[in-house]
């Protein structure tokens, strides 16, 4: 009986207070204060632990789950983070190694991918630089190279379509249709009037069209002991230049200016020049003829045929107006040159000769003008004329 007793004191007194060094229990337990200086081993162990440092605490054995408000320190942490979300982890410091099995999202990513293909890198975002040491593979690329020089771009495979604002150089070009790309075949140059037609693999061609040059003035009557007479020289044939787009086989009419006859006159007007192109004609017309010589010995001078003009090229200029001929005081005179055009030389101007009369000299090449003639006459009739002009050119320079 008084066993039984005992028994009920003491657990009436360890519900309410224990203090021991050594504590072992087959049972169960339940205390409201527990104080062991000594190790506690048991298989399950709840409650609370009161605040403070628990520096003693160094393994927890293997947790099924662990609930912390406050702050984890620690070496090393080894698990799987359960919440999806965890936006109050902001930093992790400096990983080794990170493996993610979904998204990324971050602001600035830098590192370097170790594994050499990465097929899920589908989209990059907008990047203000990418810099790529071996080579990239892509089905669109689209971008400025802002490097002129690429010494290392070789190949762009198979292009349906490149546009180049500045210039391509190419040992050989190779395809179709040219219509962009310019590329000299041939030039011909074109004389009389016909038709001109496109050769086969030409796409574009720059026609240059001049009109004929003027012929020199002359002079034919008597002139009096002591007088001169000088004539004036021939214009230049009006030039234009149009570049055109053509295909093989086109037919286009032409017409080139003939040469403007020097006279014992008013000398002849060069002939017009002409390119029927179905957009419009473009047309080099011909120098004037020079002014026919008077007679006398106060000084005067003798008018030059002006230059033809020019219509419906990208370039268009009037041929230069023939030198006037000069008749001095008394028996000298110098006649009017002829006009130089694009492609020739004007007639040089003659001087006047005691007793008779000279001839014009006749211009050279496409386009210029004869030169007037000189003369100073003895009560003689003197009939001479002013040298011819040279015909005019159409000069075709095909592209492909």
């Amino acid at each position: 009986m008084f066993k039984k007793y005992l028994y009920f004191f003491l657990l009436i007194l360890f519900s309410n207070y224990v203090n021991a060094q050594g504590l072992e229990v087959t049972g169960t337990l339940t205390a409201d204060n527990l104080t062991v200086t000594g190790t506690i081993q048991g298989g399950t162990y709840s409650g609370t632990l009161s605040n403070g440092t628990l520096n003693s605490i160094t393994s927890i054995g293997t947790l099924s789950a662990l609930t912390v408000t406050g702050l984890i320190n620690a070496n090393t942490i080894s698990g799987t983070l359960t919440t999806v979300a965890q936006p109050n982890i902001t930093s992790v410091g400096t990983l080794s190694a990170l493996t993610v099995t979904g998204l990324v999202r971050a602001g600035t990513v830098s590192a370097t991918i170790t594994t050499a293909a990465q097929p899920n890198i589908t989209s990059l975002g907008t990047l203000s630089a990418l810099t790529v040491t071996g080579l990239i593979n892509g089905g669109t690329v689209s971008g400025t190279l802002t490097t002129a020089n690429q010494p290392n771009i070789t190949t762009l495979g198979g292009l349906t379509a490149i546009t180049v604002s500045g210039q391509v150089t190419a040992g050989t070009f190779s395809g179709s249709n040219y219509n962009n790309v310019k590329s000299l075949v041939s030039i011909q140059i074109l004389a009389g009037a016909g038709n001109y037609t496109v050769p086969a693999g030409v796409y574009s061609i720059e026609v240059q069209l001049l009109g004929g040059g003027g012929g020199g003035g002359g002079f034919n009557a008597t002139i009096a002991n002591g007088n001169n007479f000088t004539g004036g020289g021939g214009g230049a044939g009006g030039y234009a230049v149009e570049r055109l787009t053509v295909v093989p086989g086109q037919i286009i009419a032409y017409s080139v200016g003939t040469a403007g006859t020097g006279a014992n006159g008013l000398g002849g007007t060069g002939g017009n020049t002409t390119f029927s192109d179905p957009a419009g004609t473009i047309t080099a017309n011909g120098g004037s003829g020079g002014a026919a010589g008077t007679t006398g010995t106060a000084a005067t001078n003798t008018a030059g045929g002006v230059g033809g003009g020019a219509s419906g090229g990208s370039v268009n200029i009037t041929g230069g107006t023939g030198g006037a001929g000069i008749r001095l005081n008394g028996p000298l005179g110098y006649s009017g040159y002829g006009a130089n055009s694009m492609y020739g030389k004007g007639g040089a101007s003659r001087v006047s000769i005691l007793n008779t009369g000279t001839v014009g000299v006749a211009g050279t090449g496409f386009g210029s003008g004869g030169s007037g003639a000189a003369g100073e006459g003895a009560a003689a009739n003197i009939n001479v004329a002013g040298g011819n002009g040279t015909a005019g050119t159409i000069i075709v320079r095909e592209y492909r």
